[in-house]
């Protein structure tokens, strides 16, 4: 049985009038790092997209279509992204259906399971569907222009140019207009993807497309049935999850990965954020930056690369413009509530008024909300995202040998690498730090984040180490960095109720800045004390990464 085959694309989103110029003016074709194989073919594709009338195919990370391209119908079926990354990473099964009547309908020809190769995805796609009947959902319909382009380097991609439509097959008055450009890899290595993606994004006005012609008539689909898109922040939020290294890797692919995988998550949760508004998507993407700078840290000396520092830079000072708008989502979403909750309950006049502290944070907040639209919708985010994709290719393309010919740090093995960066950490943050009773705010501060740089060099290399070695360790790691996270939310209490105050004036909104201000003081010391109280566990305890990795 022939393996399954695997579709790795990277998808921009474009308007018409860009598209428009990047076709007419042969842009692709002008760029001296590509040469044009062949002539370029346009043909309008027609599209259906089937499932049951519960979604059960998209539930299991399944989509169904027939296709009609040229009077040709193909069954397609395909997995949902595997990547984590910039570009995604598909397993695919097409079957030319060859005993359809020219001129048949995609939308009047039922899906036969039986002709999908693999039996993997064949059982799969069964279990999801049971005994429910497959109905036709949605459409695309696209004018589509495609041409192959290779690189000095033998890699060969297409590029397809689709502009067209998504509607529901039952309304198709429902829909919504789709223009794209997709580089899909035919042969070589995923780097030379990113690296057309860029160039473009330097001339072009473009963004990462995050969403699939399925997603987007799923989203119409769910619109239709409930009158407005249910869409939660569970579903919209991209989390980091686990890491995704393994033993045997080199530090050359695990520092590609991870900064793929990062930047995948920050990219992941743009429709989160802009579309729908959600602060958790905000957090997630702040989250990955903190991420993709530990992993900048840990890896910088060991494997250099060109442009590390400049986009480290740009990280930071994006990171700070999310981290405005994150502190009073918190201040406005959950620390006035639970104080007003509290204080409640402590009985009538226990606490000054702040309904005009609350009403001041709500213009802050969308002020700052306002900012970080703007900066996700501007051309230095998505170079942000294709240059970090960009340092993943030079990592990969770096084999650990120093310049003059020696193996070099990156050429050790990847368990002795994790043990002495993981030592350094430890060292930082807990040797350290024996005695923590008398230390000042900004020393708990930073101790905190040198337990988040531990934490995230932890998540990084634990695959590495038996789980029953990890688990423990990163319990006690998390709880301790849930005390500090109550410590952090207190000081940032205080700072923004004083931002509040200022934006009112007068005595009132002090006293309640004020008020707020001792409140959540009272809370960060009981942290605090509860840190003391753990510390000696944490400090007494043996780090996995003193076990013999799995692969010793």
């Amino acid at each position: 049985m022939k393996p399954v085959r695997r579709e790795l694309e990277l998808k921009l989103s474009v308007t018409p009038e860009t598209l428009a110029r990047i076709r007419k003016g042969g842009a692709l074709a002008r760029l001296a790092s590509l040469t044009p194989v062949g002539r370029a073919s346009t043909k309008r594709l027609h599209s259906v997209y089937w499932d049951t009338s519960a979604h059960d195919l998209a539930a299991a990370g399944i989509g169904l279509r027939i296709r009609d391209a040229g009077g040709t119908l193909i069954q397609t079926l395909k997995t949902e992204d595997e990547g984590a990354g910039l570009a995604t990473d598909r397993a695919e099964d097409e079957t030319v259906i060859s005993d359809a009547p020219q001129g048949t309908s995609p939308a009047s020809w039922t899906p036969d399971l039986r002709l999908i190769a693999d039996k993997a995805l064949r059982r799969r796609a069964r279990m999801a569907i049971g005994k429910q009947p497959l109905q036709p959902l949605f459409e695309s319909v696209v004018q589509r222009t495609e041409r192959l382009y290779a690189t000095p380097d033998g890699d060969r991609f297409a590029v397809v140019f689709d502009d067209g439509n998504v509607a529901l097959v039952a309304d198709r008055t429902v829909r919504e207009a789709l223009c794209e450009i997709e580089l899909e890899l035919v042969a070589g290595a995923p780097a030379a993807l990113v690296r057309t993606a860029r160039t473009l994004a330097q001339r072009y006005p473009l963004s990462l497309g995050t969403r699939s012609k399925a997603a987007r008539g799923y989203a119409l689909a769910a619109a239709q049935d409930g009158g407005a898109v249910p869409v939660t922040p569970a579903e919209a939020i991209e989390k980091a999850g686990s890491s995704a290294v393994l033993p045997g890797m080199t530090l050359t692919q695990t520092y590609a990965l991870t900064l793929t995988r990062c930047a995948g998550q920050i990219a992941g949760n743009m429709d989160a954020v802009v579309d729908h508004r959600f602060p958790e998507g905000i957090h997630q993407m702040r989250v990955a930056m903190r991420r993709l700078r530990a992993a900048h840290a840990a890896f910088h000396k060991a494997i250099p690369l060109a442009g590390a520092r400049e986009h480290i830079a740009r990280v930071k000072a994006l990171f700070s413009l999310l981290g405005e708008a994150r502190d009073l989502d918190v201040f406005y979403t959950e620390t006035l509530p639970a104080m007003v909750s509290a204080s409640a309950e402590a009985g009538p006049g226990a606490a000054p008024d702040v309904t005009a502290l609350a009403a001041a944070t709500e213009e802050l907040r969308a002020e700052a909300w306002t900012r970080v639209l703007a900066a996700l919708k501007a051309p230095a985010f998505t170079e942000l995202l294709l240059q970090a994709g960009d340092l993943a290719a030079q990592a990969e393309a770096d084999r650990g040998v120093t310049g003059d010919g020696r193996p070099g740090e990156a050429g050790m093995p990847l368990a002795d690498f994790a043990r002495a960066r993981l030592d350094k950490q430890w060292d930082r943050a807990v040797i350290a730090h024996h005695v923590l009773t008398g230390l000042s705010n900004e020393a708990r501060h930073d101790l905190r984040k040198d337990l988040k740089g531990l934490r995230y060099e932890a998540e990084f290399f634990a695959p590495l180490w038996p789980a029953s070695r990890v688990k423990p360790f990163m319990k006690q790691l998390k709880g301790l960095q849930d005390e500090f996270g109550a410590i952090n939310d207190a000081v940032t209490a205080f700072h923004m109720a004083d931002m509040a105050a200022a934006r009112i004036g007068g005595d009132s909104a002090a006293r309640a800045a004020g008020y707020v201000g001792g409140w959540y003081g009272a809370r960060a010391e009981a942290a605090f004390a509860h840190v003391c109280a753990l510390w000696p566990a944490f400090e007494a305890s043996s780090p996995f990464w003193h076990a013999p990795p799995l692969d010793a």
